[in-house]
């Protein structure tokens, strides 16, 4: 990576990275260890609850998809955030789907991650829900801290 790019676009770019690539033990390092997980209405604290949510997810979907493939896109925001453009590639019984959701990076003085939210897209999960229930897939609502 460029040594001149500013350290929070390059901790975003690395983990989104290590997201994709569905290298776990490498995403953890960017996140400070109490760094908070905004999603929906609920919660999640830690980078190991964080870590582990991301594992478990990618973990369902190799286990009930028949193939599926993570991209990314990341840009820096004025206010020194960055913002992570996710596309997940869902192939399943013949049928396509595509699926995009964002997550904006809050760091501290360090370079690590303090805070992930997770903004939904509009329309896109429904979509996605409506996908899944066409090819008879039951997705369960992930575990949230309130």
């Amino acid at each position: 990576m460029n040594d001149s790019m500013p350290e929070n676009l390059r901790s975003a770019i690395s983990f989104a990275s290590a997201l994709d690539r569905c290298t776990f033990d490498e995403a953890g390092p960017y996140l400070a260890d109490r760094c908070v997980y905004l999603m929906g209405a609920g919660r999640m604290v830690g980078r190991g609850p964080i870590i582990d949510s991301y594992r478990e997810n990618a973990e369902w979907a190799e286990r009930v998809l028949d193939e599926i493939h993570y991209e990314s896109n990341v840009h820096l925001c004025a206010d020194g955030r960055a913002e992570i453009s996710f596309t997940d590639h869902i192939f399943h019984r013949g049928r396509r789907h595509t699926y995009r959701c964002r997550q904006v990076l809050s760091f501290d003085q360090d370079g690590l991650i303090v805070r992930i939210e997770h903004v939904e897209i509009a329309g896109q999960r429904d979509h996605l829900d409506a996908f899944l229930g066409q090819c008879g897939v039951d997705r369960p609502s992930p575990e949230r801290d309130p």
